[in-house]
């Protein structure tokens, strides 16, 4: 095989390698965002308080977001740790209108569900 030859092989080699980073540099990218994204939406659940509507007593109780307009008997607020707790605990049901089920799911994903109380 001839330098030429070599050469051609050798810019070949270093063009995948250049592709292959690339492609690599574009999936760490796409993590990266994702990973920010869910730590986002952990933390806007732990900032976010609830409330539990009590319904019929054979009907489970609805946790909804605060000031959620389908709450038809706002109780008092309760923090994130307290609405984890109490889904973990009672058979409630997440209001689908202010999406607080997606927030608990946030909340309970992060560190086997645990939260720092805040």
């Amino acid at each position: 095989m001839g330098v030429g030859e070599r050469l051609k092989s050798h810019r070949a080699v270093v063009a995948w390698l250049e592709y292959q980073l690339a492609q690599e540099r574009r999936k760490v990218q796409d993590l990266e965002a994702e990973v920010a994204a869910r730590e986002q939406a952990r933390e806007d659940a732990r900032r976010a308080r609830y409330t539990v509507e009590t319904t019929w007593p054979d009907m489970p109780n609805v946790l909804h977001r605060s000031g959620c307009r389908y709450n038809s008997s706002p109780q008092t607020n309760i923090r994130a740790s307290e609405a984890v707790q109490r889904v973990r605990d009672d058979p409630l049901v997440c209001c689908t209108a202010c999406d607080a089920g997606a927030n608990i799911t946030a909340l309970l994903s992060a560190d086997g569900g645990r939260d720092d109380g805040t």
